[in-house]
């Protein structure tokens, strides 16, 4: 019995002993496997990284337009004002770097900015970082009529750019040139020894006259048709600077461009017409207020539109129903070489959103998403 139970004891011992080794070291395949497992894992966390880069969740140039408030407390925990939009939506905004005015100036006021935005740490919001700001307000010009003018307030730190002064008003300082006139009046005014001298010449004249007065008739006359001659050339010079702006780098733009309804995150609003537009995020606007032709003009494009003609596509409020010109509201059909979008308007007025026809997508867009600051949208039949 003792040689059977010290057999059994021998046999357990070296099971025992492999099983401990095996514990310890696991089979190669399975570290194998393992290792392959890591590695994967580390290629994954190292793709990404440039996905989720930060200059990616980036958008550059967006303006918006809307009423500058403090920012106060918010879930976002970052920006310290906010830009609340006319159809309810919230911008945060700050300083961007290297830029020197006080957002604090403009609380209250509806404002213009530009700058770069980018999603919020909290999901669901957006802040941009604002290069550009300015005041929208109404003032009347020489010929008395009003219009909407952007300024920039300066004060409490805030400056002025070069070429400019700081002008307290009643409200608030904003930023005029420092010349006190514009080039034309200046070109306008004679110093005194030139007056003078001119004077004494038109006495001179009237001397000669006297002495010989068809001569003097012949003299008189031909400075002022050399003056009607070159105002002409000046005139026509004018007008064909104004007809040869060449807008076919913007619309090869705009015709690559996405227009899906994501895409369309700025928008225009006038407070002075009632009226807002919708704006793609990669395009440069601005408004020109009233003119000689139109009771407003607002140009568009995906290039900056810094002077009048710049932009290929086109906003008007004209007088006139629709009904005169027997097009019904938010039709959009082809006028000679341009697509006109139609959209009927108050008081005897419409709309005319208008540019050639590879970019007629956009023009139909805008012609539908026209719609009072006040309302949700201009119903469309």
């Amino acid at each position: 019995m003792k040689n059977i139970i010290a057999a059994f004891v021998a046999f357990l011992i070296p099971l025992f002993l492999f099983g401990c080794i095996d514990m310890q070291n696991p089979p190669a395949q399975e570290q194998e496997e393992d290792k392959v497992v890591e590695d994967s894992v580390n290629e994954e966390d190292e793709g990404l990284a440039p996905i989720l880069a930060d200059e990616d969740l980036v958008t550059r140039n967006v303006t918006y337009t809307g009423i500058l408030e403090e920012g106060g407390v918010t879930i976002y925990q970052q920006g310290t004002h906010m830009l609340m939009l006319s159809d309810g939506r919230m911008v945060l905004l700050e300083v961007g770097e290297g830029k020197s005015f006080a957002l604090g100036l403009y609380e209250g006021k509806l404002v213009r900015v530009k700058g770069d935005v980018s999603p919020t740490v909290e999901a669901g919001g957006t802040i941009m970082k604002v290069v550009e700001i300015g005041w929208i307000k109404r003032e009347t010009n020489e010929e008395g009529d009003e219009e909407e003018v952007i300024r920039v307030i300066c004060g409490e730190g805030s400056g002025c750019d070069d070429g400019f002064v700081c002008e307290l008003g009643e409200e608030v300082g904003v930023c005029v040139s420092d010349g006190g006139e514009s080039e034309e009046e200046a070109e306008d005014e004679v110093p005194e020894d030139e007056e003078n001298e001119e004077e004494e010449v038109v006495d001179d004249v009237l001397d000669e006259e006297e002495l010989d007065e068809e001569e003097d008739e012949d003299d008189s006359d031909e400075p002022e048709e050399l003056d009607e001659e070159e105002a002409t050339e000046e005139e026509n010079e004018e007008e064909e600077e104004e007809s040869t702006i060449d807008h076919t780098e913007a619309i090869e733009m705009m015709e690559s461009e996405d227009y899906a309804s994501e895409r369309w995150t700025q928008e225009y609003c006038s407070s002075h017409v009632g009226f807002c537009v919708p704006v793609h995020k990669n395009w440069y606007y601005n408004s020109f207020g009233a003119t000689t032709s139109v009771l407003w003009h607002l140009e568009m494009g995906a290039m900056p539109v810094e002077n009048f003609g710049e932009g290929p596509l086109i906003v008007d409020l004209k007088s006139g129903d629709l009904s005169a010109l027997g097009v019904s509201d938010g039709e959009v059909k082809e006028v000679g070489s341009k697509v006109i979008g139609y959209r009927s308007w108050t008081d005897g007025r419409h709309f005319e959103i208008s540019g050639v026809s590879e970019i007629r997508e956009p023009i139909e867009f805008i012609t539908k998403g026209l719609k009072s600051d006040e309302e949700e949208e201009v119903e469309v039949e």
